[in-house]
């Protein structure tokens, strides 16, 4: 049991998929959902139609490191039924490859050429407005939009998921 959640009721337990040793049904308890938080590796499919299979209700969460096409196609129609990926992607990604083309552009021209100018003007940015909404860029060069979405799995591949 991990610490920190549990004066608000959550429980939480690190559980390597790779690790079959112990029962799941055993951890799951009356748990509404699992959350999965990582990458999908070669025990990620098994895992998630295992939990499905012990809890055809419970709800499998998880983060962008499991949102990979091969994972949707791979997963029994009941697990896919009942997962919910959350991602920072809010658009198509060809949308963030000419935002940040466009960033970079205007840039390079803003820092009229020089590598180093160019650099600070886009860490510089504040503000930006972009087709993916507003944002800037940190300190830590990373750009500051908070908002995610939701993907669901429809016919073995990974879709928005828009209901509410």
């Amino acid at each position: 049991m991990l610490r920190g959640g549990a004066e608000i009721g959550l429980r939480a337990r690190i559980r390597p998929v790779w690790e079959h040793d112990e029962a799941m049904a055993d951890d799951l308890g009356d748990a509404g959902a699992v959350l999965y938080v990582g990458v999908a590796g070669s025990g990620a499919v098994a895992m998630f139609d295992e939990l499905h299979a012990l809890r055809p209700d419970l709800w499998l969460l998880g983060s962008d490191g499991i949102a990979v096409p091969w994972l949707a196609r791979e997963l029994g129609p009941g697990a896919a039924a009942r997962m919910r990926l959350f991602v920072a992607q809010r658009a198509n990604f060809a949308v963030y490859g000419l935002e940040a083309m466009s960033l970079i552009l205007d840039s390079i021209a803003a820092g009229g050429g020089d590598r180093a100018a160019t650099v600070a003007v886009a860490r510089a940015t504040t503000d930006r407005r972009s087709p993916l909404g507003r944002y800037s860029i940190d300190a830590g060069g990373l750009a500051t939009t908070t908002a995610y979405g939701r993907l669901a799995i429809a016919g073995g591949e990974l879709v928005w998921d828009v209901e509410r």
